[in-house]
């Protein structure tokens, strides 16, 4: 990857925090480069998991926070817009955006081993389901929250 200036950045790109792999980096740029410039400006931060480098949270201008992997990321992500209008607002949770996305909000009774999933229709078939404690309510697709 060639190092750039700053200021050939345009000042609405996201921002990449402590990424270590060069190798899977540039295959996220090529991931990144099918969604278009359209999706990339709903993107605000992107950090690879320390745990799984493969594994990304962003955190969206909307205020959501997402969880997807780079492999698929642009197909992955596609759907954003249509799934982020579903999700109640304000939430403290992440959207799971992979295969079937899904909403896991955060609420005081995770604590106790619980955690509420909205499931999210996107058209594409199958919900992703959380086997521990889970309270599930599926969302339909155009519903508004």
């Amino acid at each position: 990857m060639e190092e750039q200036s700053l200021d050939t950045y345009p000042s609405d790109a996201p921002i990449i925090f402590n990424w270590q792999n060069e190798e899977l980096l540039e295959a996220f740029f090529v991931e990144l480069d099918k969604l278009g410039s359209g999706m990339i400006n709903h993107i605000s931060e992107i950090h690879p998991s320390d745990d799984d480098p493969t594994l990304l949270r962003l955190f969206m201008n909307d205020g959501i926070e997402v969880e997807t992997t780079i492999e698929n990321f642009a197909s992955y992500m596609a759907p954003y817009p249509t799934v982020a209008r579903q999700i109640s607002e304000p939430s403290d949770g992440i959207l799971h955006m992979k295969m079937s996305p899904y909403f896991e909000a955060f609420n005081p009774e995770e604590y106790a081993g619980e955690i509420h999933e909205e499931h999210i229709d996107t058209g594409d078939g199958g919900l992703e389901t959380e086997e521990d404690s889970v309270t599930e309510e599926p969302i339909e697709e155009g519903e508004n929250n």
